[in-house]
């Protein structure tokens, strides 16, 4: 695994930096990125984003994907990282990357650090 020159992994959102199951999801894909011909993280805490996006709080990032030239060879990636990682996450195939955050269902068990109490 590396990281795209720039990717920050802390913010002022999420000052301890990225969370534990984005940690543990980077650690469970890799395998499966590295057959992919690339793994290389592209954001993580960084980067432009919606302004509920789970980047800005360690919970999300971002994957390389132009190493893939056809899109379903995307789409077949996307579905072997879900299957990997289970329903805690979520993958979602964007234009340009894949996205990659902990679901709702871990929202739901754990709280959602979006939420100000």
């Amino acid at each position: 695994m590396r990281l795209k020159e720039g990717v920050i992994s802390f913010g002022p959102r999420a000052p301890k930096g990225i969370g534990k199951p984005i940690l543990h999801a980077m650690h469970v894909i890799n395998d499966i990125m590295e057959e992919s011909g690339e793994y290389c993280v592209t954001s993580l805490c960084d980067g432009v984003h919606g302004p509920n996006s789970l980047h800005y709080v360690g919970l999300a990032m971002d994957l390389r994907t132009r190493h893939l030239k056809e899109m379903e060879a995307v789409n077949v990636l996307a579905r072997r990282l879900q299957e990997e990682l289970g329903r805690m996450y979520q993958v979602i195939v964007e234009k340009d990357h894949i996205h990659l955050e902990v679901s709702d269902l871990w929202l739901s068990a754990n709280g959602d650090p979006r939420k100000v109490v």
